[in-house]
Order: C-alpha cells, then sequence, then structure tokens
C-alpha cells in the first residue's frame, strides 16, 4: 500500500512539475503589466501602419517601414512621424538573427551578436534633422530589462515581407537638443503595427 501512495504521490509530483514548465514556457505578455488596450481605440484605415496611446494620447505614425537584412540583424521595424520644424521622429526596432519570432521579445538594448535567453531586441525612437540625429529617447547597455516593454510578432509573411505585431515599451532615457519639441517622457502602450518591406 505504501508503494502504491509512493508511486501515486510521484506521478502527481511529475505531472505538477511539468504543468509548471510548460507555463514558463508559454513567455507572453503578463496581464498586470498591460493596459487594457479595448478602451483605448487608436485605429487607422491605412494598408500599413503604426499606432499606440504616446503618453496617455492616440499617436499614429505618418509612414513604416520594413528592412529585411541576410546578416547578423534579422529585421528593422521603423515607424515614422514627422514632427515640426523639419524634424522627423523614428521609433525603431531592430531583432537579431538569434531571436525567435514565435515568442515574446523583451525590448531594451542588444548587441547584434551576443547571443541571449531573454529575446532582446534593440528599441528606441529617435529625432532627425536633415539625416542629423538631434535627440532621442532609448535604453543602454546598462539598463536592466523591465519585462514590462516588450514586442509581438502576429504575422510574419517572408514570401510578402508582410509582419504584424502589437508592443509596449516606456523609455528610460532621454538625450534630446533644446530646440526639438520633445516630451519629458515617451511611454507607448497599446502599439500596433503592419509594415511592409520597401
Amino acid at each position: 500500500m505504501k508503494e502504491q501512495l509512493y508511486l501515486l504521490n510521484m506521478i502527481l509530483f511529475s505531472f505538477l512539475i511539468s504543468c509548471c514548465n510548460d507555463d514558463d514556457m508559454m513567455i507572453k505578455e503578463p496581464d498586470d503589466m498591460v493596459v487594457d488596450c479595448t478602451e483605448m481605440d487608436c485605429s487607422t484605415q491605412e494598408d500599413f501602419y503604426g499606432v499606440g496611446v504616446m503618453n496617455g494620447e492616440c499617436w499614429e505614425s505618418d509612414f513604416s517601414q520594413l528592412e529585411i537584412f541576410d546578416s547578423s540583424w534579422k529585421l528593422m521595424i521603423t515607424l515614422g512621424k514627422e514632427e515640426s520644424n523639419g524634424i522627423d521622429g523614428r521609433l525603431f526596432f531592430i531583432i537579431n538573427e538569434l531571436t525567435n519570432l514565435s515568442d515574446t521579445i523583451w525590448l531594451g538594448f542588444s548587441y547584434s551578436n551576443v547571443s541571449t535567453p531573454n529575446l532582446i531586441a534593440s528599441v528606441g525612437y529617435t529625432y532627425l534633422e536633415d539625416h542629423s540625429i538631434v535627440g532621442d529617447f532609448d535604453f543602454s547597455s546598462d539598463d536592466e530589462l523591465t519585462y514590462n516593454d516588450f514586442l509581438i510578432i502576429d504575422y510574419f509573411n517572408q514570401d510578402t515581407s508582410i509582419v504584424e505585431g502589437h508592443f509596449q515599451v516606456r523609455f528610460p532615457q532621454r538625450s534630446v537638443n533644446h530646440f526639438v519639441n520633445a516630451p519629458d517622457s515617451m511611454n507607448i502602450q497599446c502599439g500596433r503595427f503592419r509594415v511592409s518591406e520597401f
């Protein structure tokens, strides 16, 4: 009887461990880290777009593009905004070839040639004037992952080079020239995009 009870306990313990491992493998956006985006409808009629809630206000990109590389970078997604006074803003995600596109991609700072178990992609918002950088919001290599800043690829078609996804990012670093009309902080929630290779 003791042996049967011991065997039953071992089976139940193994089952519980396997359930926990399965949960750990399913890394997707946790509910407590994300705002309810159903209450924030920032929509667009464009075929290719980038939208989100930036600092509590609806934000829509003026152009979007996808670059696919044959090097250590896998792809770069850019959502551009014509700001003011001839200055353009660009939100970009750079994903390296080591990243599993079917899993949650945590946003932060990443070198292209460093393997990471956390599936990190580089992200930044850069202000440009005549192709010169005049400011940005970004992460540095010293910043720890928050696990609140993420990118999820919902659709990737290699034949037609179309990528769709959603994201949330809150930049910790700000470095902007005095003449750039930039916010004091940049938090983008409920972000969505559909981009195509140009």
